[in-house]
């Protein structure tokens, strides 16, 4: 999938996480009305729409799909995984170019 074609959603995703330092070691979370729910995968595969699955705050695991600009609007949270490098700080990459 080109950058071109890439639903919008996607593309904020992507650019996110090529922003972030050590991006392997991030959860992300999003605040969905139907409570927080950590990622395990974004699905883009219906235009217009974006799937969400994984764990919500109880555990319990979900899969919801919602329409791309609604997705958007979500709260997105990225918190460092607990279990390795817990003292590091979250943050952006230094723009070199500056």
């Amino acid at each position: 999938m080109s950058k071109l074609t890439r639903p919008r959603f996607s593309t904020m995703v992507k650019t996110l996480q090529a922003t972030l330092i050590d991006e392997k070691d991030c959860l992300y979370f999003v605040h969905t009305p139907q409570g927080a729910i950590e990622v395990d995968k974004w699905n883009y595969s219906l235009p217009g729409f974006v799937a969400i699955s994984g764990a919500d705050e109880n555990g319990k695991y979900r899969f919801l799909v919602f329409s791309e600009e609604t997705a958007c609007s979500f709260p997105l949270e990225v918190k460092r995984n607990k279990e390795k490098n817990s003292k590091k700080t979250l943050g952006f990459k230094v723009d070199q170019k500056a």
